[in-house]
């Protein structure tokens, strides 16, 4: 009893601490987006997208699985952790050098000899990702929130600010890649500092024999995040093949935003879940418990952010991006509900990791990318908004898929009993973005900001009034009472 207790203060201790830095932290890439939207041009922020996608691909290959294998061990000694991370730092910088090396041929492809000189410069976060990636896993798993959470706010903040300056300096481009270095390397050393008091860094000799114990479940989560990787940026590939870099760059701001707004309460509940439910991998039936109320609550907290993005879209892309993004707001709509599938197979990945079944995750992963690889490229490079649709379908499908591969078989939950957990929530807000629609549809009024308050105030009172009457024990437990 008194270890959960100590447990629960640590879910609050860890949700108030988390919420507080991923929500400024959101806030702050937001508004780094929204002004530099006013200086940059849209081939600027798909040169930026292109650089992101290969970086991101380097990363999760590089990273080996290595963080999820220490989040899977419940005791983990100083020599095996040291092993893992000389391996881990070797390996990330023999990539770093690897992609440098080719990136004539990576701005050849892409007929952007800028990219001869941007890839060798985002590459160089390796290196500082190389110093800072374990320790970050340490300091997520021993629930170290605070230090986490004011790493993050204070990084954001200089990052926000050295951005913002060069591009008005009129650098472009390397405002965003500058900013992200410098980003990647205060964090990445506040995770080394922070991280000595558990295990203090030296030069060892790589035991592999001590680490390959616990390298199995990293292994196939390697493979599943390399394949998640390539799966969810696979509209990124495609439309930078085949349509121009200012539509890649459109694009990419519109999912950007929808992924800042729709995905922070999954961001801000997945630090804190994760070490949760491997603390409870040997207790099936209080696993499957917790994961429930997991996506309960998380699920009443999406739904209305998704409605809300949906109704308001245009409002949202004008006040953010400015009206030379306008175009984007019918993209952030569909991308809106494809974020909602994405949320909630999110947790799911969870349970693989803390039950050391990263197998099933991976085929599953691995399935999604086949799929999507055929609906994409089959669809996607007609134009933003059929690639915005394949996305969602695909979602939508691979939803019942991922139930039957990682829920039913790993919890054995039953498919009513997963769709009882938020159909309520999800049905409530759809049914009120239809009645809004309608009202918009009957009701016409030509003065559009009266109309945008009207729709805001009505939204509001229907999603506070489905609250009050159909949640009131969730306002008063966990809203009120705060008992997380």
């Amino acid at each position: 009893m008194r270890i959960q207790k100590k447990i629960n203060k640590s879910i609050r201790v860890g949700l108030g601490w988390t919420s507080l830095s991923t929500i400024i932290n959101g806030l702050t890439q937001i508004l780094r987006l929204s002004i530099l939207s006013r200086f940059l041009d849209k081939e600027d922020f798909g040169i930026v997208a292109i650089l992101t996608f290969i970086l991101g691909l380097t990363q999760v290959f590089s990273d080996m699985g290595f963080s999820a294998s220490i989040m899977s061990q419940k005791n983990l000694d100083k020599r095996t952790f040291l092993s893992l991370y000389w391996c881990q730092f070797f390996v990330f910088n023999i990539v770093m050098v690897l992609i440098s090396l080719f990136s004539p041929l990576i701005a050849d492809y892409y007929e952007m000899p800028k990219l001869e000189v941007l890839v060798p410069l985002i590459m160089s976060e390796l290196f500082f990702i190389s110093l800072g990636r374990l320790y970050d896993t340490v300091l997520q798993k021993n629930m170290q929130f605070k230090i986490i959470a004011i790493r993050n706010i204070v990084t954001a903040f200089v990052s926000l600010i050295i951005a913002v300056i060069m591009a008005v300096m009129g650098l472009g481009v390397y405002s965003l890649v500058i900013s992200t270095i410098f980003n990647s390397l205060s964090i990445n050393l506040w995770n080394l500092l922070a991280g000595q008091s558990k295990y203090r860094l030296k030069f060892q000799k790589i035991d592999f024999k001590s680490a390959k114990k616990i390298m199995i479940v990293g292994y196939f989560q390697m493979g599943t995040q390399i394949v998640d990787y390539l799966a969810s940026k696979l509209d990124i590939f495609i439309i930078s093949t085949f349509l121009s870099v200012g539509d890649l760059g459109l694009y990419n701001l519109a999912k950007e935003l929808v992924l800042r707004f729709v995905t922070v309460i999954n961001t801000i509940a997945n630090k804190v879940m994760l070490p949760v439910l491997a603390s409870k991998q040997n207790d099936i039936d209080d696993l499957k418990n917790t994961f429930k109320s997991f996506i309960e609550k998380l699920s009443l907290i999406n739904a209305p952010i998704v409605g809300f993005m949906v109704i308001f879209s245009d409002l949202i892309v004008q006040f953010f991006y400015g009206n030379a993004y306008v175009e984007a707001s019918g993209i952030v709509k569909i991308l809106a509900i494809w974020a909602l599938f994405l949320v909630l197979a999110q947790p799911n990945a969870l349970l693989a990791i803390a039950t050391r079944m990263t197998n099933i995750s991976f085929h599953y992963a691995l399935m999604r990318l086949i799929i999507m690889a055929i609906f994409l490229f089959s669809f996607a490079r007609v134009s933003l908004l059929a690639a915005a649709f394949t996305m969602l379908i695909v979602y939508m499908v691979m939803f019942v898929v991922n139930w039957k591969m990682l829920l039913n078989r790993i919890l054995s939950m039953r498919f009513i009993e997963y769709i009882s957990l938020f159909f309520k929530s999800w049905g409530a807000i759809l049914i009120i973005d239809i009645f809004i629609m309608i009202v918009e549809f009957l009701f016409p009024i030509e003065n559009k900001e009266l109309w945008l308050s009207v729709k805001f105030v009505l939204y509001l009172f229907l999603v506070c009034s489905y609250f009050m009457v159909f949640e009131k024990n969730f306002i008063v437990r966990y809203i009120v009472n705060r008992n997380w």
